[in-house]
């Protein structure tokens, strides 16, 4: 709890300072160490939830059925998670065998995570890291932990 609300307190005085440029649109393609993509710019036009997770992460793991509900009924979202902790395709399926999702899920290579969506805070890599898109491509919001329901409500009212 301590760690979210820090991030958070050094997350508003980031938006708030003065002199920072506005938003650019976050430009990313994810390349999965099995050769498959997902293209964050094809998405334009939706809102999109980025979610940094990892298979060690218990908190990753409880909040799988979270982010397949969102994708409930009315929804204008798309969801996609990405590790890179380098797995085994082995590994990699088994974990996607044990918790499945309706959503891409990939293993991505360390060189293509994207800059504009840094998967630490503080220099601290945790998981599980979400950003919420706008269809604009600029980022809404970072969620930094699981997700709770006040952070839910925002994304469900953001996307409807």
């Amino acid at each position: 709890m301590w760690r979210r609300l820090a991030a958070t307190f050094v997350l508003i005085g980031l938006q708030t300072a003065p002199g920072l440029a506005a938003p650019k649109p976050v430009e990313a393609v994810f390349v999965g160490v099995q050769g498959d993509r997902y293209n964050l710019n094809g998405a334009r036009g939706t809102w999109v939830l980025v979610n940094y997770f990892a298979t060690w992460c218990g908190s990753c793991v409880e909040e799988i059925p979270t982010l397949t509900k969102l994708l409930g009924d009315g929804s204008r979202l798309h969801v996609v998670s990405i590790t890179d902790e380098g797995l085994s395709p082995e590994t990699f399926r088994a974990f996607s065998a044990a918790h499945p999702v309706p959503y891409p899920r990939l293993d991505v290579l360390a060189g293509s995570m994207p800059r504009d969506l840094p998967g630490t805070i503080l220099g601290l890599r945790m998981r599980p890291i979400t950003y919420l898109i706008r269809p604009d491509g600029v980022v809404a919001k970072r969620f930094v932990g699981g997700m709770d329901p006040s952070d839910i409500a925002f994304v469900t009212a953001a996307t409807r």
